[in-house]
């Protein structure tokens, strides 16, 4: 009986050693295989940048003219606005070209046209936010929406203007923080 005991102790003690012996690397393990996923991802993502830096870069570059040019031509912002197929074409760029961030801007963006405010300036507030996100998904530079305002319009610092202004930045940033774009 006391051989018996002696041997199940010494298989249970054995047992318990061997478990313990790998549980003592146990952390260790599952770090790197954390760390390998990591990687794997980050490798991932980067191929995926690439291929669209290569592939599709004149595309973005495009498409980040375009919405430029509506913004700089914002005399005829209406005008270009108001064009379903040149509206179209844009929207379809940036949903083949763009970062899933610039996708969602131009959602609120389109959004925020067909449900227009009182302040003019809101609209425009929303295509200076997507032309930052394509300008950073071209170049990986960031830029600010208020920038290319006071770049285009001469009277950025009247007192009414800047009111709407900043209103208007107000309440974009606002919409896209509640996004987690920001």
């Amino acid at each position: 009986m006391n051989v018996i005991f002696s041997i199940l102790l010494a298989l249970i003690l054995g047992g318990v050693t061997i478990v313990g012996y790998f549980l003592k690397d146990l952390p260790i393990l599952v770090r790197e295989l954390k760390l390998e996923e990591s990687r794997k991802n980050n490798e991932k993502e980067i191929q995926r940048e690439i291929f669209f830096r290569q592939l599709k870069g004149s595309e973005l570059a495009d498409t980040l003219d375009q919405w430029s040019k509506i913004i700089m031509e914002v005399e005829e912002l209406s005008e270009n606005l108001k064009d379903p197929k040149k509206i179209s074409d844009l929207q379809k760029k940036v949903l083949l070209y763009g970062s899933d961030r610039s996708v969602k801007i131009l959602s609120e963006t389109m959004r925020n046209f067909y449900n227009p405010s009182e302040n003019s300036f809101i609209p425009m507030y929303y295509i200076c936010s997507l032309i930052c996100s394509l300008k950073f998904d071209f170049t990986g530079y960031k830029i600010f929406p208020v920038d290319i305002i006071k770049i285009k319009i001469k009277d950025y610092d009247s007192p009414e203007n800047t009111e709407k202004f900043m209103e208007a930045q107000e309440i974009v940033e606002e919409r896209l923080k509640e996004l987690n774009l920001v």
